[in-house]
């Protein structure tokens, strides 16, 4: 799906102190992108919904299980091994200001995305 598809773009505010939750690689590489304990794919791989080509992009949930969800399971993975599950880690971070960001829609699937510009 791209953004242009999307019919709705609301904008929402997550409250200081929200908690968010991200699954991501444990250790990292050369290319890895690290914003203090956040780890990020490098940039231009273009490889999923939301990458740019030139700024890196994380993706956080609201709940642990969603975040494992889309961190782990989501492109139709119907088994997971535990190697597989070793090199990643569930990170918890707590916004320390409110932030406003746009809630996005795609109303003919019933979808729902978050972006962060």
């Amino acid at each position: 799906m791209k953004l242009s598809d999307l019919t709705c773009c609301q904008e929402h505010t997550l409250p200081r102190l929200h908690s968010m939750y991200r699954i991501q690689r444990t250790r990292r590489n050369a290319s890895t992108v690290v914003i203090g304990a956040v780890r990020l794919p490098p940039t231009g791989g273009q490889n999923n919904r939301f990458d740019l080509p030139t700024i890196p992009v994380g993706y956080f949930a609201e709940e642990p299980e969603t975040a494992a969800y889309e961190g782990l399971a989501r492109r139709e993975a119907q088994a997971l091994s535990i190697a597989d599950l070793r090199t990643r880690s569930l990170l918890w971070v707590q916004l320390t200001e409110s932030v406003t960001h746009h809630l996005l829609r795609d109303v003919a699937r019933g979808a729902q995305m978050e972006f962060v510009p």
